[in-house]
């Protein structure tokens, strides 16, 4: 009788022990869509980075490109500078200043919107997260939500 006793406790506890063990894995279960949720929205804020740094390379490579035009083109000037014997100035040497004031200006263009950068980087990640808390104290109030409602509410 002694055994069967200790037996029957020790089956109990097993059985305590199972399920305080499916509570645990069912309380789990339930945060797998939250969890899944959270991972597609970290893979788009991934993604919409990803896709800011291509733009900004692509900002850099045009930058790269107009130093460039701006390097042959004041080679250039200095070339015609130098082949005009006349003393003036050529209409193409004008031509060529204009062309360079025009490109620098474009250039001081792309420097500021690229200084721009890491603010919108910024704004972009605190509007990030006042999102994710957003949506988590909406999940907060949905969890507190009375589940006995009546249905034609």
């Amino acid at each position: 009788p002694s055994s069967d006793v200790s037996v029957l406790q020790d089956i109990k506890r097993q059985m305590m022990y199972t399920l305080q063990r499916t509570k645990n894995l069912q309380h789990d279960v339930t945060q797998i869509p939250k969890l899944k949720n959270d991972i597609e929205e970290l893979n788009r804020e991934r993604e919409k980075h990803l896709n800011e740094l291509l733009e900004h390379r692509a900002m850099v490579m045009q930058l790269k490109q107009r130093i460039t035009l701006l390097h042959e083109q004041n080679q250039q000037l200095v070339k015609l500078a130098q082949t005009d014997g006349k003393g003036g100035v050529s209409a193409s040497i004008i031509a060529i200043r204009n062309t360079l004031i025009t490109t620098l200006a474009q250039l001081k263009q792309m420097e500021d919107q690229v200084q721009s950068i890491p603010g919108l980087k910024n704004q972009v990640r605190e509007l990030s997260d006042e999102n994710s808390r957003l949506k988590e104290r909406e999940q907060q109030l949905v969890h507190k939500l009375p589940t006995d409602l009546p249905q034609s509410v």
